[in-house]
């Protein structure tokens, strides 16, 4: 048992070396200054042009940061987004310039029409306009203010 301990102060003795080498290292690059080297932010700022100048320059383009920095010193906006906007009023649209009856399917219990594409049946939505009655020619819609039947073409 007195050999197990031996080799575990060992080491443990030789862990605690390495460690204290790799601190004192450390701390000596710390306060040592580098030579010639300075942080970045102790530098003095300096008008260094990108990398891809001179070979933009070369072939007669402007390099991209100047292009964008140009188009933005001439941007106009369109309004003032400090300024609520000005509501206008849309037009309305009549409700049957919208409807097209492509078909209606005829059950006196059950009619159902084809109106934009879609198949309604009494009471349906569509448009914006209510299904109120389906004929065997016709369909009769209401968009609330006035009723609008759209016959089937033939």
């Amino acid at each position: 048992m007195e050999k197990k301990k031996l080799i575990q102060i060992g080491i443990t003795a030789i862990l605690m070396g390495i460690l204290l080498f790799a601190v004192s290292n450390c701390a000596r690059k710390l306060k040592a200054p580098k030579s010639g080297v300075k942080h970045p932010a102790a530098m003095p700022a300096q008008n260094i042009p990108p990398p891809d100048t001179a070979k933009a320059d070369a072939a007669g383009a402007k390099p991209l940061y100047q292009i964008q920095e140009e188009e933005s010193r001439n941007l106009q906006f369109k309004r003032n987004p400090f300024e609520a906007p000005v509501a206008q009023s849309p037009k309305p649209l009549s409700p049957a310039a919208s409807i097209s009856l492509t078909g209606i399917v005829w059950d006196k219990d059950r009619p159902m029409a084809i109106i934009n594409g879609k198949i309604v049946k009494a009471g349906d939505r569509v448009a914006g306009c209510n299904v109120v009655e389906i004929k065997e020619t016709s369909v009769l819609l209401t968009d609330g203010l006035k009723d609008i039947e759209v016959k089937l073409s033939r």
